[in-house]
């Protein structure tokens, strides 16, 4: 990671921003200790029940599913918090629609005056767009296909369903995350 950034900052030394949308606790962790970065956080919030349903339609077990994705967010809620790290909660969803009231929030917080048609542009034009993540949905700089938002139906047993009524929904208020 750290290599990564010194040659960016090498052959971009005019570059603003440098975004990475790894999930990862440990990518958050390694970018905050790094000397000369001004960390800014925009902790990008999923619903809990479409985490669930996404990990079913793909085979997996939705209570799996609502585990990884509570865990996870509490787990960076605290991290941030413990750190004093400046940063900002954005409902996933709100986000690839193109919500005005959610471009303006990220805006505000970053300085800055990018909609989604100039997000999805500048990604497809980096050399330093690293992918990560579910290899059947991911992505790179030569096929970006911009920000996009598609329903994982929850379709749930009565145990599934249970958890999620007394435990995500509430999660899903709590972080912020657009119900269904």
């Amino acid at each position: 990671l750290k290599a990564i950034y010194e040659v960016a900052r090498r052959q971009y030394p005019d570059v603003r921003y440098v975004v990475d949308t790894s999930k990862s606790i440990s990518n958050l962790d390694a970018i905050a200790r790094m000397p000369g970065i001004e960390l800014s956080v925009i902790h990008l919030v999923r619903n809990g029940t479409s985490v669930a349903g996404s990990y079913k339609k793909r085979g997996g077990r939705a209570l799996y599913g609502m585990a990884t994705w509570s865990i996870g967010n509490l787990f960076i809620q605290l991290y941030i918090r413990r750190l004093k790290l400046r940063a900002i909660r954005v409902d996933y969803r709100s986000l690839c629609v193109g919500d005005p009231p959610t471009y303006r929030a990220i805006n505000e917080f970053l300085g800055t005056d990018l909609d989604v048609t100039q997000a999805a542009e500048r990604i497809s034009g980096t050399r330093f767009h690293i992918v990560s993540g579910n290899g059947k949905v991911r992505r790179s700089e030569w096929n970006f296909q911009g920000v996009r938002y598609s329903e994982s139906p929850f379709e749930a047993s009565s145990l599934e369903r249970w958890i999620a009524d007394a435990v995500i929904e509430p999660l899903n208020r709590r972080f912020g995350a657009t119900s269904r």
